[in-house]
């Protein structure tokens, strides 16, 4: 583990006040990003949304690399579909998986249609880890270029193992909730959720068939990039 340098570390404080100018500054939401963005947030369970900047590092670096074939792993209520999916060419694709779609008719698909994007997407229900090794078998390893994994908290070293299979190279896979609501600090939480977080950042940090960035950003937020 790299210890940490003993010169005095400039982070900056943040605050609202710090988080407002940012956002006014750099956030650019379609219509129906904010439209679901407004909708998801009557919903008890909105917190399980992905943050509306963290989105668009995400859909930016979707762009950047020309991305068309892309997993979206945990749809929830479709904004992170919905975002990558604006981004890609017409004929780009987002596999979007959740093991439920008590969301889709009614937050999802109507997002979807509102930016005319619901061809780009392909909504599969079910299992992600069956999901992402029924592609496996069936040839589609080294083929995709993005993959965000938000899905079964448990589940992801499984995933990411599945995901690093499928994407090509110099492809990306983003992990969220890395950090879990900083319980990962706390050595003595044996929570199944946190210790499964854990092992995937321990692991990351000497996984030596790719190049990360762990950033501090929402809940935490892990940029893979397969060599």
């Amino acid at each position: 583990m790299n210890k940490l340098n003993k010169r005095k570390l400039n982070y900056l404080p943040s605050s609202d006040e710090v988080y407002q100018y940012i956002t006014d500054h750099s956030l650019r939401l379609s219509k129906a990003q904010n439209w679901l963005i407004q909708e998801t947030s009557k919903h008890p369970l909105s917190a399980m949304l992905i943050s509306d900047m963290e989105m668009q590092l995400l859909s930016n670096l979707c762009y950047m690399i020309n991305a068309k074939m892309t997993l979206d792993i945990g749809v929830y209520t479709g904004y992170s579909a919905l975002s990558i999916a604006e981004v890609l060419p017409s004929d780009g694709r987002v596999l979007a998986l959740d093991i439920t779609d008590a969301y889709l008719q009614d937050y999802c698909i109507p997002a979807w249609k509102m930016a005319n994007v619901d061809s780009k997407i392909d909504f599969r229900l079910g299992p992600a880890a069956q999901t992402l090794q029924n592609l496996i078998d069936n040839g589609y390893s080294g083929t995709f270029d993005f993959a965000l994994i938000d899905a079964d908290k448990e589940e992801y070293s499984h995933l990411y193992e599945l995901c690093l299979q499928l994407i090509r190279p110099r492809g990306i896979i983003a992990i969220d909730n890395v950090l879990w609501s900083l319980h990962v600090l706390d050595d003595n939480n044996k929570q199944p959720s946190t210790v499964s977080i854990r092992k995937l950042n321990d692991f990351l940090a000497k996984d030596e068939r790719v190049r990360i960035s762990f950033l501090n950003v929402s809940d935490g937020l892990t940029i893979v990039v397969k060599k």
